[in-house]
């Protein structure tokens, strides 16, 4: 499952307030999919290298607390 944290969270407010401003400034469809699709793509890749990283870096930890009681056996 993906994590999302709070950079993720304002990476998405900027999302709608990006939404709210092309409403607002009466924007083409094209130009408003465009960018909703590119900002979309991007805020789910971000969450799911974040979420890659953390768990190689859990894996890596959980590998020296098994060594660490190995050699204290």
């Amino acid at each position: 499952m993906i994590k999302y944290y709070s950079r993720d969270l304002m990476w998405l407010f900027g999302f709608l307030v990006a939404n709210w401003y092309f409403i607002y400034t009466q924007a083409t469809s094209t130009q408003f999919f465009v960018l909703d699709f590119v900002a979309l793509i991007t805020m789910l890749g971000i969450g799911r290298l974040q979420y890659e990283l953390n768990s190689i870096k859990q894996t890596r930890r959980n590998k020296k607390c098994k060594n660490k009681k190995i050699l204290k056996m």
